[in-house]
């Protein structure tokens, strides 16, 4: 259920931790060489005493080793998740014991929308989107979604109210709060209202698929 989320953000914080070592540890020097080559640029061109001409020669060079790089990761390196924060399989879903194989996205920007629903949209889940919250504590009412997305600065009630009547209704499955503020009182405030995890604008695509994925796993389990 949505209760224990400290233990919940606890266990996402280790996933991604172990994930980001894993990519650290595997970079080669072919990505090494020109990132180095840019950071040493960047910091000459930080030199009050450069000429123009040197600028221009610096910024030349930080563009070729940016355009070295784009070609490397573009040819060589597989861009696709990292296999420790996705499922095996988007079957997995249909195993689990949801009434209905569908995502309530609360969001009143179309661009944000658009971005988070285009994230999400392998994980073979049906997205229906709010733009406000009214919309969504009417639409949670109708359905039993896997899993709402929660954008907590809205016109109306925001987040944090639509997430306390959408609870109030009866919705035990996870609420995850999407918000620009990454204070300590915001995180305390979101789970207070009911939600499960508290991740941060701009949203990662692979931060916000491995939540999803581990919120559903341990909501499963309950």
């Amino acid at each position: 259920m949505f209760i224990n989320a400290p233990i919940r953000n606890k266990l996402i914080a280790e996933n991604f931790k172990n994930v980001n070592q894993q990519i650290l540890n595997n970079m080669s020097l072919e990505i090494r060489n020109p990132m180095n080559s840019i950071l040493g640029y960047a910091e000459l061109l930080a030199n009050e005493e450069c000429t123009p001409e040197e600028k221009f020669e610096f910024l030349s060079r930080i563009n070729s080793s940016c355009t070295q790089l784009m070609n490397l990761i573009d040819t060589n390196y597989d861009t696709s998740p990292p296999q420790a924060i996705l499922f095996n399989n988007i079957e997995t879903y249909s195993q689990m014991n949801f009434n209905e194989n569908k995502i309530l996205l609360v969001e009143d920007s179309a661009d944000n929308s658009f971005l988070i629903s285009h994230y999400i949209n392998n994980l073979g889940f049906e997205i229906h989107i709010a733009t406000d919250g009214l919309e969504a504590v009417k639409m949670a009412s109708q359905q039993n979604y896997a899993c709402i997305l929660m954008d907590l600065q809205m016109p109306g009630i925001n987040g944090l109210e639509a997430t306390r009547r959408i609870r109030k209704q009866g919705y035990t499955n996870p609420i995850i709060a999407l918000t620009a503020y990454s204070l300590p009182e915001e995180l305390v405030s979101s789970l207070d209202a009911g939600c499960n995890l508290h991740l941060t604008k701009p949203i990662d695509k692979y931060e916000l698929i491995s939540a999803i994925n581990l919120q559903l796993q341990n909501f499963n389990l309950n």
